[in-house]
C-alpha cells in the first residue's frame, strides 16, 4: 500500500513537471510575436521619414529650374540703343574696309562703265565681301550700289559712314533677330540738308548683318541741345565718340547757333535745323 502511494506521488509530480514544459513555450510565444512586430514595424518606412528623403530631389529640381529661368532673360537681353548703335557703327565700318581693299587690289576698275564686263565682275567679287556684313536678303542690292560709290563716283552718298550717325539715336523695333535704329544726320549748308534714318539689321547665324534703310529730309524744327549734341561725332579711325563741350551760343538770322568744341573741332551747329554752317565762325570772327 505504501508502495503504491509512493508510486502515484511519483507519477503526480511528472505530470507537473509536463504540464509546466508545455505551459513556458506558451508564455513565451506572446513575447516572440511582439518582438517580431516591432521589427517589422522597425522595417516598414516611415512615411515621414520617406517624404523627407525625397524632397531634396525635389528641391534640387526646383531650384535647377529656377536657375535656368534666370538665366533665360541674359541670353535673350533685349539690347539698349547704345549697344544698338555701336553694332551699326562697327558694321558699316567693316563693309568700308572691306570695300578698300578690294579698292587696293582692282584699281583697273575705277571708272568702269555700268554693266561692262569689269562691272559685273567688280559687284559680283563685292557681293561676295560684303556677304560678311550685309544679310543675304539686302547683299545683291547693296553689293551693286557700293560697288558704284567707290569704283564709279568717289563718294559716299548712299553709303553710311558711322561719323554720319549724329544724334537723336532711338530704338524703334527689336526681336531676338532684328532691330532698327533711329537717328538724325546732321546737315551741311554746302553739300546737304538734315535727314532722318531708320537703319535696319537682321542676325544671321550669330552675327548682325545691315538689311538696308530708309530715310527722307527733316522738316520739323529739332530744338537741339548741348546734351543732344554732345556726342554727335566721332573719331574717324577708332570710331570713338568725342566729347563735345558747348563754348558758344549765338543767334543769327532768328536761329540760334551752338557752338561746340569736339577736343580740336569747332562746329556752329543750327539748334532748330541742325545743319553745320562750315562758314558762320569765318563769318562772325571777321
Amino acid at each position: 500500500m505504501r508502495y503504491i502511494w509512493v508510486l502515484l506521488v511519483a507519477l503526480l509530480i511528472v505530470g507537473c513537471q509536463d504540464n509546466a514544459e508545455v505551459d513556458d513555450p506558451q508564455v513565451e510565444e506572446p513575447t516572440t510575436s511582439v518582438d517580431e512586430d516591432k521589427e517589422e514595424e522597425e522595417a516598414e518606412p516611415d512615411p515621414v521619414e520617406e517624404q523627407q528623403e525625397t524632397e531634396p530631389e525635389q528641391v534640387n529640381e526646383e531650384v535647377k529650374t529656377a536657375t535656368e529661368f534666370e538665366s533665360e532673360p541674359v541670353n535673350n537681353q533685349v539690347i539698349n540703343v547704345t549697344e544698338a548703335r555701336v553694332i551699326a557703327e562697327e558694321n558699316l565700318a567693316k563693309s568700308i574696309e572691306l570695300m578698300q581693299d578690294i579698292q587696293i587690289e582692282h584699281s583697273d576698275w575705277f571708272g568702269v562703265e555700268e554693266e561692262s564686263d569689269a562691272y559685273v565682275e567688280g559687284v559680283k567679287e563685292t557681293k561676295s565681301a560684303l556677304s560678311n556684313t550685309i544679310s543675304e536678303a539686302a547683299v545683291d542690292e547693296w553689293a551693286a550700289t557700293y560697288f558704284e560709290e567707290f569704283f564709279m563716283y568717289n563718294h559716299l552718298y548712299k553709303v553710311l559712314h558711322p561719323s554720319q550717325l549724329n544724334t537723336h539715336f532711338e530704338l524703334k523695333e527689336f526681336t531676338e533677330d532684328k532691330f532698327t535704329l533711329s537717328f538724325i544726320q546732321l546737315g551741311d549748308e554746302a553739300f546737304m540738308g538734315t535727314e532722318h534714318y531708320d537703319l535696319t539689321y537682321v542676325k544671321e547665324g550669330d552675327q548682325w548683318k545691315f538689311n538696308g534703310y530708309d530715310s527722307g529730309q527733316v522738316n520739323r524744327d529739332l530744338n537741339l541741345s548741348e546734351e543732344d549734341l554732345m556726342h554727335a561725332f566721332l573719331n574717324y579711325e577708332t570710331l570713338e565718340r568725342l566729347k563735345g563741350e558747348l563754348v558758344d551760343e549765338q543767334q543769327h538770322d532768328g536761329d540760334k547757333y551752338l557752338i561746340m568744341e569736339y577736343g580740336d573741332m569747332l562746329k556752329a551747329i543750327n539748334s532748330r535745323t541742325g545743319v553745320i554752317d562750315p562758314f558762320f565762325l569765318d563769318d562772325t570772327e571777321s
